[in-house]
Formats: C-alpha cells, sequence, structure tokens
C-alpha cells in the first residue's frame, strides 16, 4: 500500500522552496501592503473631518421658501384662473395645463380641474407624455 502525502506533492516542494528562498522578501511585502491599508484608512477617517465644507452664507439675497418650488400650481392658477389641470370631455386623460398635449384640445371640449385628485375622481387618468 502507498501512501502519499500532499506534502509529496511536486508543487508543494516547489513552492516550500521558493518560500524558504524569499521568506524576507515576502515579510517585507506582507509588512507594506499592510502599512498602506493603515495610512489609507488613517486618511480617510482624519479626512472626514479636515475637509468638511461650512455652508455658504449669501447677504442681500432674498431666499426661495421650499413652498414656491414645490407648489407650482399656485402660478398656474394665476396664469388660467378655470383650472390647474384641463381634460378632453371626449377622453379619459388628464393634463397639465402648461402641457403642450392639453392645448392640443378642443376648446368646446375642454373641462378643467383646480387639482389632480379631483380630475382621478371624475374618473381620469394623468396622461404620461407631460411630467
Amino acid at each position: 500500500m502507498i501512501k502519499l502525502s500532499f506534502r509529496d506533492s511536486p508543487i508543494v516542494a516547489k513552492l516550500s522552496n521558493f518560500v524558504k528562498a524569499k521568506k524576507q522578501f515576502i515579510l517585507l511585502g506582507i509588512l507594506e501592503i499592510t502599512l498602506l491599508i493603515t495610512v489609507f484608512l488613517l486618511g480617510i477617517i482624519t479626512g472626514k473631518n479636515k475637509f468638511r465644507n461650512e455652508p455658504i452664507v449669501l447677504e442681500g439675497v432674498t431666499p426661495v421658501s421650499e413652498a414656491s418650488i414645490l407648489a407650482p400650481a399656485a402660478s398656474k392658477q394665476a396664469i388660467n384662473p378655470k383650472g390647474s389641470y384641463v381634460a378632453s370631455s371626449r377622453g379619459k386623460m388628464y393634463y397639465p395645463i402648461d402641457c403642450p398635449a392639453g392645448s392640443n384640445l378642443k376648446e368646446e371640449n375642454k373641462i378643467y380641474f383646480q387639482t389632480s385628485v379631483a380630475a382621478e375622481e371624475a374618473g381620469y387618468k394623468r396622461s404620461s407624455s407631460c411630467p
């Protein structure tokens, strides 16, 4: 009966001889990689605090409220007092008042809604052609 061990493999023998011959270089390489990783991580940790920017404060500038940015429907109603959304009495879709697709509707078929909820309650769906 022949017993073969893992150590009898020629590849393992060659690798073992290589490690014995180059032990100092391998240890030096491992040490260098460990040092580089440590320095990199320390740089990330210290850089988070060092490169924090303070907010820029502009003097003499009137701030814009978030409500005017997020709710442009009020400005649309000022343009068209009939409503912010339009639909056709013959169709199933409704459009924002400034949508080009909504301006193609015939004037005699137009139905106006103040809100999108009112249009949806009337059975209309929002057109995907307008943002």
